[in-house]
């Protein structure tokens, strides 16, 4: 019975002993349990890691997911737009149809107004239709020979020439569209030698009534007749005819796909003279000079049209002159006159045939 009385005696003692353990081991659990709290609530920056990084743990289901935001949409001011406008203007002045075409399809992407989105739109199919023309197919108006004499009948060559590399299709019809044509511009202007001008313009629309089919490098061409025999056969004044066209296609196809826009082709010029010309175009700069010389103020302009590129500085000091050559002793106002004109033509400046307005141009130079 000893025993089992020093076995309660001891039970106080056992009881204060488990309880002060009980309460250690406690709050040691307490306090682990706040470090892995803590451990799971910290942050990247806490982590001393980058903004939005998710630190790598090898427990795994304690690691925490952190979804990086989203950056925000940057917002485009009209100034900025005028200005890629401008810079697409000076482009497009140069023929930088490429950059053109890439800077238009950058900001259409961006969040723009739907005014500056039309205005770049129209940017857009310029582009596409000058590198269609530089690229795909480009076309030529051609006349030979490019000086007759008045009443003339001429021909009129319209050239058109596959620069791709593949099979390019003209197609006279498509469905929902109209038949293939070409669209013929003439402009003329009557040179008188008194400074007289009489301008006139007028179209010729020429279907073309058959599929045409290019193979790269290939060529068509079409024939149109003209004549320079519309006015008085009897004029002394020089007929300068610029001879444009358009070909606007029912469907233009390269590899399958449709190809937009038209082609305008290259222009050319014809001039046509009065009755009897064809001695001046016999060493035409030294026809002038005996022009100026006899005082012929029929001749000056006649000669001015038809000196050859490399003489045209030549001509241009010899027209100038006459012009500044002025008093008694000087050329007549009806000679002075006549080398305005003259010097329009060889300059290829559209100035009035003012001998005052033509010293003042002569003064500042036509540079190199």
């Amino acid at each position: 019975m000893r025993p089992i009385r020093k076995l309660r005696q001891a039970m106080p003692n056992l009881r204060k002993a488990s309880s002060g353990r009980a309460v250690a081991i406690r709050a040691c659990l307490l306090l682990l349990v706040g470090v892995a709290l803590a451990s799971c609530e910290s942050t990247p920056d806490d982590r001393g890691g980058p903004l939005g990084a998710t630190e790598s743990r090898p427990d795994g289901p304690s690691s925490r997911l952190v979804v990086p935001r989203s950056a925000p949409e940057p917002i485009v001011t009209r100034s900025e737009v005028t200005q890629v406008l401008e810079e697409i203007d000076e482009m497009a002045s140069k023929g930088d149809w490429q950059g053109v075409l890439a800077a238009a399809d950058l900001w259409l992407a961006k969040s723009i107004t739907s005014d500056e989105r039309r205005s770049l739109e129209a940017h857009r199919f310029v582009a596409r239709r000058n590198l269609l023309q530089t690229l795909v197919l480009d076309g030529f108006v051609r006349v030979d020979p490019t000086r007759v004499t008045i009443g003339s009948d001429v021909t009129v060559e319209i050239l058109f020439v596959n620069l791709s590399g593949r099979d390019l299709k003209i197609l006279a019809t498509a469905p929902g569209a109209t038949p293939s044509a070409l669209h013929l511009e003439l402009s003329c202007v009557e040179v008188a030698a008194d400074g007289g001008r009489v301008e006139d313009r007028r179209t010729q629309v020429v279907e073309v009534g058959e599929d045409i089919i290019l193979a790269p490098g290939g060529r068509k061409s079409f024939k149109v007749p003209f004549t320079t025999s519309d006015r008085d056969l009897t004029s002394l004044a020089l007929r300068r005819f610029t001879i444009s066209a358009t070909l606007w296609p029912s469907r233009l196809e390269m590899a399958g796909e449709s190809m937009p826009g038209g082609i305008k082709l290259r222009p050319t010029t014809l001039d046509a003279f009065p009755r009897n010309w064809e001695h001046l175009a016999d060493r035409p700069l030294e026809r002038l000079r005996d022009a100026i010389g006899k005082h012929s103020a029929v001749h000056i302009p006649l000669c001015s049209a038809l000196v050859a590129d490399v003489d045209r500085p030549k001509a241009r000091d010899l027209l100038g002159d006459v012009i500044r050559a002025q008093g008694s002793d000087g050329p007549s106002f009806r000679v002075r006159i006549a080398a305005c004109v003259g010097l329009r033509l060889v300059t290829g400046l559209d100035i009035p045939a003012d001998p005052d307005v033509w010293l003042k141009r002569l003064a500042e130079g036509f540079g190199p």
